[in-house]
């Protein structure tokens, strides 16, 4: 199955573009984020930032495979961010 999502239907965040983005990424990019964050749970919480994240700064995308390397790079800064807040919330409920 080949998404495109060109650049005008993801300025306009036409839906079928953006529900046939979620159905062919997600799964491989949740598997991508337990790597680094080792919980399904939490998984699905960083592969939905990434999305959101993708949604609003609506990246000049040309090719699918920019917009691939977009979604699992962003995935990675999603959980690279989720770990830093777990840590700093983990420091913090031990100093009190």
């Amino acid at each position: 199955m080949s998404v495109t999502l060109t650049e005008t239907k993801l300025y306009t965040l036409d839906p079928t573009a953006v529900e046939k983005l979620v159905a062919r990424y997600r799964a491989p990019m949740e598997y991508f984020a337990m790597t680094f964050v080792g919980d399904s749970a939490f998984a699905e919480d960083v592969v939905s930032e990434a999305i959101v994240r993708l949604l609003i700064k609506k990246p000049s995308l040309r090719d699918e495979r920019a917009l691939k390397t977009y979604l699992y790079t962003a995935t990675k800064n999603a959980a690279i961010d989720f770990l830093r807040k777990r840590k700093r919330e983990i420091n913090r409920l031990e100093e009190e």
